[in-house]
């Protein structure tokens, strides 16, 4: 197969897959520009060889980015953002530590609920994060986020020891989280945390 060949060292096999990587990042530009979808799943041929295709795809990520340079400025940047970017926490890191190089500023929007190796790696590579802090009390966090808030609560700890600029946002939702109280205690947590 091309797969094996590549992976053999065949410079026209991996050829193919540095184009075929580079019109999947195209692609996945075009599509998260256009759908900002929640999640995108690579399944088939393409996640059996994504170790192919990444390098280029990421490159491609990039080069789109910098086709809006004059739009963002040296203010502005790239944000990556839901689902879930935590889940892709490599792929982001790659990502953005080739905007890095490229001078791109880098945001990383999450709901802080995963830290591991790879989350603590990608923050390394985050400029700011804007983390969806989605209620200030465990019990509605088990109960409609399905961990406890302990997790986004180390998330923030994490953040404030590595000093890196966050924005607290939450989402106000009718007889949930939009009581006088919720947002004084949200307020807060902003102002113990003043990274």
């Amino acid at each position: 197969s091309i797969a094996e060949a590549a992976k053999e060292g065949d410079e026209t096999a991996k050829e193919v897959y540095r184009i075929s990587g580079e019109k999947l990042g195209k692609g996945l530009a075009l599509m998260i520009d256009t759908l900002n979808p929640e999640r995108i799943i690579i399944g088939g041929v393409y996640a059996r060889s994504r170790h192919l295709l990444w390098e280029s795809a990421k490159e491609e990520i990039v080069k789109e980015a910098l086709r809006y340079r004059e739009y963002f400025g040296s203010e502005g940047g790239i944000t990556l953002s839901g689902g879930e970017p935590l889940l892709q926490a490599e792929f982001a890191r790659e990502v953005f530590s080739l905007c890095h190089k490229e001078g791109i500023n880098t945001c990383l929007d999450t709901s802080g609920s995963v830290i591991n190796d790879s989350v603590i790696a990608l923050l390394d590579e985050c400029d700011r994060v804007l983390l969806d802090y989605k209620y200030v009390t465990d019990e509605l966090y088990r109960e409609n986020v399905g961990c406890p808030i302990e997790a986004v609560r180390e998330f923030l700890a994490l953040l404030q020891k590595k000093k890196i600029p966050t924005t607290l946002r939450q989402v106000i939702i009718p007889t949930l989280n939009d009581t006088v109280e919720s947002v004084e205690m949200l307020r807060n947590i902003a102002a113990n945390h003043p990274c």
